[in-house]
């Protein structure tokens, strides 16, 4: 059941970027199965993933863990080092402006995110929040996580696609 909800989780939040493997896949590429029918694209991205978050497992019980900067730079690098470009470094801060647009419309910013000059600085606070005991619940505290560093965008694309709502049929 483990394998499976964690394949799950990976197929899962790797489609919100655009990357389609179903479960049964993911489970194969995790297990180590290379005969897998999926482009090599799908398998980089799948276990990209699944190394990052396994490292992430193994931080559970570090005493002195501290986040920082580095660290979350460090991660992304494990999800995107093997897309690095010149124009796209993995691992660094963004070098130009990020937007979100509108999956109907890809001429409407629905967002746009903070100044690259700004990245630095805002990545500060948050490494500072996230290592700031507040006594709120953990999956409180992640999900606020989650939306600041998304607010923030500090890494990559120029453009992203934001679903619009869903149309009737």
């Amino acid at each position: 059941m483990r394998k499976f909800l964690t394949a799950d989780a990976v197929a899962a939040s790797n489609s919100i970027e655009g990357f389609k493997v179903p479960t049964v896949d993911v489970e194969d590429l995790l297990e180590g199965e290379r005969d897998v029918d999926v482009s090599e694209e799908d398998r980089d991205e799948t276990l990209a993933y699944q190394r990052m978050t396994t490292y992430i497992q193994t931080l559970h019980d570090v005493e002195d863990f501290r986040y920082g900067k580095e660290f979350l730079n460090a991660l992304h690098w494990m999800l995107q080092g093997h897309r690095n470009t010149r124009r796209k470094p993995a691992g660094q801060w963004r070098r130009g402006p990020v937007y979100v647009t509108d999956a109907r419309d890809p001429s409407i910013a629905v967002y746009t995110a903070p100044d690259m000059a700004g990245v630095p600085a805002l990545m500060g606070e948050l490494v500072e929040w996230l290592n700031t005991e507040d006594g709120s619940h953990p999956l409180v505290r992640a999900a606020m996580a989650h939306l600041h560093l998304v607010s923030i965008r500090p890494w990559g694309m120029e453009t992203a696609v934001c679903p619009g709502p869903s149309r009737p049929s």
